[in-house]
């Protein structure tokens, strides 16, 4: 018999694709507005290569497998929401999957502990975003082609095959052409495994690391500096040392503490800016220590490279190097990758009390993985409990005076772009002031305060520039039909 039994395999697939059936009859959310339904990620069939040459949807971002992907399902299916859905459910059902393998060749977990594993990634919390929301469909295929890299990899040192070796550079490309972070995730990955295993990390396994991995960054790097000659955009930055640090370990701790949480995440990014001798520094510090000396103690090779991959996975939320949203629970997807390994080991030899702990938190993720697909039906549903939650949160009033202006309530519109533009001292907090602004200029244009419309396109036309240029010109084209209509 080989490493799982086929019939479990296909029942737990068919079990998580069932548990997240909700989310395929949604209509395209947030970011899929700029991504798939202004086409700005769609390339024909026949100019797929483009994806390769270009950045990902006008962004700063090299992402050409996740254009790709969304080309290709708009070939399929045009601009039906419902089929995109449908592909990122199965994405996570196969990363689910991957996981089960990868538990078992990897970790080297028990059938029933690998299955284990597979099915808590499938109802994780943290699955909200790239399973529900379809921009974020590169967390899942990066996910997918790490599980593969890390399968490969093992399988390759095990039988010293060129298939292996060849399969592992195939899915370390695809992984690389699907975000970004697989540049550092993969390999360090790697290099922990190697250094917790039996034989430890020796100087002939890391060259040998090296030299599988340096053809396929070297080709990457060449293609994304081609493109983006630059970095990523940075946000404003606090000039003290102190509290720009203090902020990133709050921020690591939150992303921590949520992958324990077993209820949908929070949508709201709004952090607020920390001072380095403050109580939540305190219990950050605490936390991250108290995982570390666990780690430092724990001589079992699965539970203590899991949580070793957890803390190393968080890193993106550091911010060191700046991302659009300082908080966001899809940068959870990938560790929750190890932290479902980790609950699988724990659960087959923790005490009773641990083990009843687990079980209710899978329950209790089980039932919201279930009702949460409905939060994603559109941007009403999806971002009208978050600013109520935090009426902060500007990118969400963004999204409703949208949706607003979509469904002709100008007045609801233009209230929500105006919070979506106001400033936050002392936050952090993603939100686009040129994007915010057009949108006001054209609730104002509904409610016929031309006067102010004109304004506010004033004010933004000298520093728009490609697209965001033309879209301005647009509507001040309208405008002027639109007054000329009242005249």
């Amino acid at each position: 018999m080989g490493l799982f039994d086929k019939k479990n395999l296909c029942f737990l697939f068919v079990l998580i694709f069932f548990l997240h059936i909700a989310k395929i009859p949604n209509n395209f959310t947030w970011l899929d507005h700029r991504d798939i339904e202004a086409g700005r990620s769609l390339f024909p069939v026949k100019e797929l290569s483009h994806a390769f040459l270009k950045p990902f949807s006008d962004t700063h971002f090299y992402r050409p497998l996740v254009s790709i992907s969304h080309s290709l399902n708009f070939a399929l299916f045009g601009l039906n929401p419902h089929a995109f859905h449908a592909f990122s459910v199965v994405l996570h059902g196969m990363a689910c999957i991957c996981l089960a393998f990868c538990a078992r060749i990897v970790f080297r977990m028990s059938e029933r502990a690998s299955l284990l594993s597979a099915f808590c990634l499938g109802i994780s919390p943290t699955s909200f975003l790239p399973a529900g929301q379809i921009s974020y469909v590169s967390e899942l295929l990066l996910a997918l082609f790490y599980l593969l890299s890390l399968i490969f990899y093992q399988l390759y040192d095990l039988k010293r095959s060129k298939r292996y070796l060849v399969l592992f550079g195939m899915a370390f490309s695809l992984a690389l052409l699907a975000k970004e972070s697989a540049l550092v995730f993969i390999p360090a990955t790697l290099f922990i495994l190697e250094y917790y295993s039996s034989a430890g990390l020796t100087v002939k396994k890391s060259i040998r690391l090296f030299s599988m991995t340096i053809f396929q960054t070297a080709v990457y790097l060449s293609l994304r500096f081609s493109v983006l000659p630059g970095g990523w955009a940075t946000p404003n930055q606090p000039d003290a040392v102190g509290p720009w640090l203090a902020v990133r370990l709050v921020n690591y701790a939150t992303h921590l503490a949520y992958l324990l949480n077993p209820l949908p995440p929070q949508l709201s990014d709004v952090v607020q800016n920390q001072n380095f001798f403050s109580i939540p520094i305190l219990i950050s510090l605490s936390g991250i220590i108290l995982i570390a000396g666990a780690i430092f103690k724990l001589k079992d090779f699965p539970l203590r490279a899991a949580l070793t991959l957890i803390l190393f996975l968080v890193s993106p939320t550091l911010d060191i190097l700046s991302l659009p949203r300082f908080f966001s629970s899809h940068y959870l997807y990938l560790p929750s990758l190890m932290f479902s390994i980790a609950l699988a080991v724990l659960l087959t030899k923790a005490n009773r009390i641990l083990k009843a702990l687990i079980i209710s938190w899978i329950s209790i993720a089980l039932a919201g993985t279930v009702i949460s697909g409905e939060r994603l039906r559109d941007d009403f549903t999806l971002f009208s409990p978050a600013v109520e939650r935090d009426p902060n949160y500007r990118e969400g009033h963004f999204y409703l005076g949208g949706y607003f202006l979509s469904h002709a309530l100008p007045l609801e519109a233009e209230r929500h772009y105006v919070e979506s533009l106001k400033p936050l001292p002392g936050f952090y907090s993603f939100y686009d002031p040129m994007a915010g602004s057009m949108g006001l200029a054209l609730a104002e244009i509904s409610l016929k305060n031309y006067s102010e419309a004109e304004a506010v396109l004033e004010a933004i036309e000298p520093d728009a520039d490609g697209l965001d240029l033309e879209n301005v010109k647009k509507i001040k084209g309208l405008l002027s039909e639109e007054r000329a209509r009242g005249k």
